[in-house]
């Protein structure tokens, strides 16, 4: 993983982006994954985590956050922290 991370954080600089470090990429990577409802162990196998521990927060801010954008999808508001609306 670590050879990874150098040779991704090469990328990032020869493509002259600042302000994008490694593990913000592999934290999108895997709230993306969650979102699109991939299971813990096929997001670990993609982004290297060795511990479900992370993963699973971002598999359970991905549920939570999938009854709140279908809402919006009806045109409805909930509130903050709300569950089905």
């Amino acid at each position: 993983m670590d050879h990874f991370r150098h040779e991704m954080g090469a990328q990032i600089r020869a493509a002259g982006l600042t302000g994008i470090v490694t593990h913000g990429l592999r934290t999108t990577v895997a709230r993306w994954m969650a979102e699109a409802g991939c299971s813990e162990r096929e997001i670990m196998a993609i982004t290297g985590h060795t511990s479900p521990a992370m993963v699973s927060r971002y598999v359970r801010e991905a549920s939570q956050k999938a009854p709140r954008a279908e809402c919006r999808n009806k045109g409805h508001s909930i509130p903050f922290g709300a569950g089905e609306c």
